[in-house]
């Protein structure tokens, strides 16, 4: 897919609410107790060596996150707005534009795959299947889900 492509969901998330949803991510407490938790857990394992890809990515707060912390990160998403968005505030990091079930990367590129909240969204064993298609040997998947049925509403339908 093409940067651009996928403009059917520009009346899901208009830029507003993508601005909304990068600032929610910035400074949340459920955002950054996440990435607390994640620090942790990447100290426990040691250093990685490889791309780390955050796959649907949304507005790339841990693209810009797991960049700080000295990782290769990449960002994947399909929403084209939520990409340029990332890419006007951090023009070097690398963005893609696709879909998480099929991912546009080699096999075993990746030393992680995080998938924060969008496997829900997702065909789960087309979305597992190409996470570890795309695994390195050895490599990591981070994987975060709503934890009670109750949380879905019409937001998570129209995502």
């Amino acid at each position: 897919m093409r940067f651009g492509e996928g403009e059917a969901f520009r009346s899901i998330f208009p830029p507003e609410r993508l601005q909304r949803i990068a600032r929610m991510e910035a400074e949340h407490f459920w955002f950054v107790g996440r990435r607390m938790g994640i620090a942790r857990w990447l100290r426990a394992v040691g250093p990685l060596d490889g791309w780390v890809l955050d796959a649907g990515c949304g507005t790339g707060a841990h693209v810009q996150w797991l960049a700080r912390q000295g990782l290769r990160p990449l960002g994947l998403d399909l929403l084209a707005d939520g990409l340029r968005g990332l890419r006007a505030q951090e023009p070097v990091l690398p963005l893609i534009q696709g879909s998480a079930e099929r991912m546009p990367f080699r096999d075993g590129a990746m030393a992680m795959v995080l998938f924060l909240d969008v496997l829900e969204h997702l065909d789960d064993r087309t979305g597992l299947r190409e996470a570890f298609r795309v695994l390195s040997p050895g490599g990591w998947l981070l994987l975060s889900a709503p934890a009670m049925p109750w949380l879905w509403s019409a937001r998570d339908v129209a995502a």
